[in-house]
């Protein structure tokens, strides 16, 4: 009798660990099925996330290659960035995406205006045209209200080619740390405020990646 009770407690104990394995194997297969959508979600998310703004817009007038950010926003001003790209065509475009200050009734799509570049200080600058390709959308009354300069999409504006001459001036204005001080200034008699996000020698190195490639 001993030894038929043994064997009968391991015949049971084998049968739990079988119902439990089985167990373990349909939660494992529901997980996994759960699991599979939140991670093409997240690894899509991520994928958005890691676009940067220009990437997003539809009317971009030429085939962005590659881009390097050249300024940002600057501490208590509205977010911004500035980036120097290079088109299919081996052209180098500088890119601002931001919200423009102003009212929004002024701002719109397709818009060129004279603007200035300053690197540094008033003595630095670059007189080039920009031209509005992106407006961001327009705020509700209730967000406008509640909402502070710079909250919302931003709009992206396109700076026309810049020639061989030119960029290396603005990496000479740069110099040999990122300058404290970089704007736009005159695009609907608004101005944007930035900080460099690179040095001189990094423009050099992009300008010369996009003639080169």
């Amino acid at each position: 009798m001993a030894a038929n009770c043994g064997h009968r407690q391991r015949s049971v104990t084998w049968h739990f660990d079988s119902q439990q394995s089985r167990c373990v194997w349909m939660h494992s297969s529901i997980f996994r099925a759960c699991m599979a959508p939140l991670c093409v979600l997240l690894s899509t998310w991520q994928a958005h996330a890691k676009m940067l703004p220009w990437q997003q817009v539809k009317a971009m007038p030429f085939i962005v290659q590659d881009g390097l950010e050249i300024a940002r926003q600057a501490r208590g001003k509205a977010p911004s960035s500035l980036y120097v790209v290079c088109s299919q065509n081996k052209e180098l475009h500088l890119i601002l995406s931001t919200r423009l200050p102003g009212p929004r009734w002024a701002i719109e799509k397709g818009r060129d205006d004279n603007v200035s570049l300053f690197v540094g200080g008033i003595e630095q600058q670059l007189k080039v045209v920009m031209d509005l390709v992106e407006k961001g959308q327009d705020l509700t009354w209730l967000e406008s209200a509640v909402s502070r300069d710079g909250e919302g999409e931003p709009d992206t504006l396109v700076i026309t080619r810049i020639k061989a001459d030119e960029i290396k001036t603005i990496g000479s204005w740069f110099g040999d740390t990122p300058p404290l001080k970089v704007s736009i200034v005159g695009y609907a008699e608004t101005g944007v405020f930035m900080v460099g996000a690179v040095a001189g020698p990094a423009i050099a190195e992009f300008n010369a990646s996009c003639v080169t490639e």
